[in-house]
């Protein structure tokens, strides 16, 4: 998230090489812009939301978001928001650790083998 993301993006596409991918239509919270390094997606950036200063938020992919809830509740963690469906189709979820540290996750909605 940031108070710039067209410029955000140059800055790290010079950096590292990140191209430009899918850009989604967030309404009033504005464009989220995939980006991607050699053809993978890798993440994506947009304007600040909610955010109270441009931030980082990692994302670990999860196999089953409910069972993944389950697990950050029972190890001390809170989760914030979520869980919600995204494009993909996906669900995540926002989450904080016992330090304090936001992170978030995104998988399917239930366990696949």
């Amino acid at each position: 998230m940031s108070t710039d993301p067209g410029a955000g993006f140059d800055f790290y596409a010079e950096l590292f090489g990140w191209t430009k991918s899918t850009a989604m239509d967030m309404g009033e919270m504005g464009t989220y812009q995939l980006f991607a390094w050699q053809g993978t997606e890798i993440g994506g950036m947009m304007g600040l939301g909610d955010a109270p200063v441009p931030c980082w938020l990692p994302y670990f992919g999860v196999n089953g978001i409910d069972a993944a809830i389950a697990r950050i509740r029972d190890s001390g963690g809170e989760v914030l928001h979520g869980p919600i469906e995204v494009p993909g189709p996906a669900f995540i979820a926002v989450a904080r650790d016992p330090q304090g540290a936001h992170f978030a996750i995104v998988g399917p909605k239930d366990e696949t083998p």
